[in-house]
């Protein structure tokens, strides 16, 4: 029915089942929503949020660029700051309540600087450092007068100051041997400077320290920028000058700001840094210095290239000629040009110091060094050596020299100045023999040069030098030989000098057997490991002959008595290991130059300082056998062998020696132990033609240490020798030579 209410679910089934049952009406009630009034909360909410956000932005903006420009003035924050950034930069303060406040920390107020020197306009700020000591500034200030009272001054920026690590002020003496690398740690700056004449916006500060240790001295600093602008101390880098000079500004390339100039020379070699101002337009760092800088090259045109590497090896009028061809080719640019005037620089002070004329013969020849004038510098050389000067000290820095040549020579590898001065270096460095090798290595046809006398005469006078140190030996020359007369040929032998063959003289070969070089007495056929190179010079410095090349030809007449002249050693030779000498006489004596035959005696060679004779003290063997029974009784058998007719016959008062009553017995010490040994003389055996007699040493114990006899018989004693070190030598001849027999103790024989 309408207007009734539904029937509720639970009665529905029941509706199913009773159709009869009646339904019972409801009223239905109807409720109407009005619009809600809008309210004002909202929007008042999202603004003031938006506010707060916003002065929290400009809040964070304010105090950072607060921070960055006067961080003492957000005294809020002052706990997270340096006690000395503590200090609003508004807070006015006069002169002495500055110093007072500093003296309170333990620091000192130096010297004002105004502005208003230094710039054009009208300005009123001061520059103050503060001083830890008189010796250490750790602030650097700059105050402005208050417009109404110029005593009172407001601080308007500061800046910490902390010096450059001592191991870059003292890299530009790293070549200085008495100087150290030096260490990380920061050193002081003490004055401030400024620097004038700049041509770049702002003032230009330099700050100043002192290294001194012993006679080296070397100043340092930093280059700090004061913003006339943003009224602002900027730091911009450290510097460093070994001459004591401070940075300035030069023009060097042209353009319209000069560069500022930091000369680090050391000695004559110059060494100066350049820098440009360069405007960043960035506010936090708006000015740079840019160095100048000849790597990379501007251009890679290959005399560009080669002229910068010149350059880097301090060897700047080279590198000028070339970089001045490159630029004739026409590519080029304001980076090229800037390389080439800081090359140009250079080059007008070494050009200078080389055309100087120098008392001092090392300056001379750096200054020519330095110049890349080889010839000239190769010719003062020579000269100041053939004067008496050192090779070593006339060469100075060797490692930089020897970089230098070798830089020069890979652009010019047939230079024989070069060549000539590069062996040098490496002689004075290295020594002899690498310096060898290092001149073969550049120039491969040396050694067949000198070979064949067609060396070029520069590097023959090279030589000539390499080998002067040799010549002035320090020993006197002691020689044992065998002298033979030869009909010499000049290319056979190795002079010292030019070849000297004049006539009329008889020419001896001297086989060298021993010879003292110095430090100990060699065998001449014992590896003396000669150079390719200058062989005669080295043999005649080992050999001693420099103050005194006279030998002394001996040989014994048939009556053993010995006959001498004197030679004149003119040149040497080495043949499979075997030193020989070439010995003239002007007027032989007949029976030295006697043909030698078979009965004859061989000519000995001695040089006059070679031994001292000895003579031993003789008695009769009956005699040594009446005093030494012992003894003599040990020597019978080996005796006996030799002279059967020796018998030993004992008494109850002696013991007497039969069949050799007269023979001959010499007492000497040999062997080093103190106690004598015995030398017997034996007499001739029949059917023999020995020139002499045979001879036998005993030592004190009785036992044969030297014999004549069996496989040695064909050997002779010739003499007993002092060699002037506390060593006696049997001066021995076998085989038509002599030699020295010295006593060796580890073998327990004479050798």
């Amino acid at each position: 029915m309408s207007g009734s209410r539904s029937p509720h679910p639970h009665h529905r089934n029941q509706q199913a089942r009773c159709a009869v049952a009646k339904p019972v009406k409801q009223a239905v009630k109807v409720k109407v929503l009005q619009p809600r009034r809008s309210s004002i909360l909202t929007p008042l909410l999202s603004l003031a949020l938006l506010m707060a956000m916003s002065s929290t932005v400009v809040l964070g903006a304010w105090l950072a660029v607060m921070l960055i420009v006067n961080p003492g003035s957000v005294s809020g924050l002052a706990w997270l700051l340096p006690e000395w950034n503590r200090t609003p930069l508004s807070r006015y303060q006069s002169i002495a309540e500055i110093r007072q406040e500093a003296q309170s920390l333990g620091l000192t107020v130096g010297t004002t600087i105004p502005i208003a020197a230094h710039v054009s306009g009208d300005r009123d700020e001061l520059l103050i450092p503060i001083l830890k000591s008189s010796e250490e500034m750790v602030e650097l200030r700059v105050y402005r007068p208050h417009s109404n009272n110029q005593s009172q001054l407001e601080l308007i920026d500061r800046l910490n100051v902390t010096g450059p690590q001592e191991i870059f002020v003292l890299a530009p003496l790293s070549q200085t041997p008495s100087t150290s690398g030096g260490t990380a740690r920061s050193l002081p700056v003490s004055q401030v400077s400024v620097l004038n004449d700049s041509g770049a916006p702002g003032v230009w500060l330099s700050l100043r320290g002192e290294w001194a240790r012993g006679s080296t001295r070397t100043s340092y600093g930093l280059i700090v920028r004061y913003d006339l602008n943003q009224h602002r101390l900027q730091t911009l880098l450290p510097w460093t000058s070994p001459n004591g000079e401070d940075p300035k500004w030069q023009q060097v390339t042209g353009n319209f700001t000069p560069e500022l100039v930091v000369n680090q020379t050391v000695g004559l070699s110059p060494n100066f840094k350049f820098y440009q101002p360069i405007a960043t337009g960035r506010p936090i760092d708006p000015m740079k210095l840019v160095a100048i800088a000849l790597d990379p090259p501007a251009l890679q045109q290959s005399r560009f290239v080669n002229g910068l590497r010149l350059a880097q090896q301090g060897l700047w009028t080279p590198a000028l000629q070339l970089l001045e061809a490159a630029k004739q080719r026409g590519d080029w640019s304001t980076v090229a040009q800037a390389q080439l005037d800081v090359v140009k620089f250079h080059a007008a002070i070494t050009k200078a110091q080389a055309d100087r004329d120098w008392a001092n013969p090392t300056e001379a020849i750096a200054a020519n060094l330095l110049d890349g004038r080889w010839s000239r510098s190769l010719q003062l050389l020579q000269s100041a050596v053939a004067s008496g000067a050192e090779l070593q000290d006339l060469l100075g820095n060797v490692d930089r020299l020897a970089n230098r040549i070798d830089t020069a020579l890979s652009l010019n590898p047939a230079q024989v100045d070069l060549q000539a001065l590069g062996t040098l270096a490496q002689f004075v460095q290295h020594g002899r023999e690498p310096a060898l090798r290092w001149l073969t290595t550049r120039n491969r046809n040396v050694a067949t040069l000198v070979a064949n006398r067609s060396i070029d005469p520069r590097l023959q006078a090279v030589l000539d030098l390499l080998n002067r140190p040799l010549l002035v030996a320090d020993h006197t020359s002691r020689i044992v030989g065998t002298a033979v007369p030869i009909r010499p040929q000049a290319n056979d032998w190795l002079w010292p000098r030019s070849p000297d063959l004049p006539p009329n003289q008889t020419w001896y070969r001297i086989r060298v057997s021993d010879f003292f070089d110095g430090r100990s007495w060699r065998r001449s056929s014992a590896d003396l490991n000669l150079a390719a190179i200058g062989q005669a010079q080295q043999l005649w410095s080992a050999l001693g002959l420099t103050s005194d090349s006279t030998i002394q030809l001996i040989r014994w007449d048939a009556n053993s008595q010995p006959q001498s002249i004197e030679a004149v050693i003119k040149a040497t030779q080495v043949q499979n290991g075997q030193v020989s000498l070439l010995a003239a006489v002007a007027d032989p004596s007949p029976v030295v130059d006697a043909p030698a035959v078979a009965s004859a005696s061989p000519i000995l060679a001695l040089t006059t300082a070679t031994v001292q004779w000895i003579t031993p003290t003789q008695q009769s063997l009956s005699d040594l056998s009446r005093q030494q029974p012992a003894w003599t009784e040990l020597m019978l058998p080996t005796l006996q062998a030799a002279l059967p007719n020796i018998t030993l016959v004992s008494t109850p008062s002696e013991s007497i020696l039969q069949g050799a009553e007269n023979l001959a017995v010499q007492l000497q010490e040999l062997t080093g132990n103190q106690q004598l040994d015995a030398i017997v003389t034996l007499p001739h055996r029949s059917g023999r033609s020995e020139t002499r007699s045979p001879t036998v040493i005993f030592s004190d114990q009785g036992r044969l240490i030297y014999s004549e006899l069996g496989q040695n018989a064909g050997q002779s004693l010739a003499a007993i020798a002092n060699l002037g070190d506390g060593k006696t030598a049997l001066l021995v001849e076998r085989n038509q030579a002599y030699s020295l027999q010295l006593w060796s103790p580890e073998r327990d024989r004479f050798e």
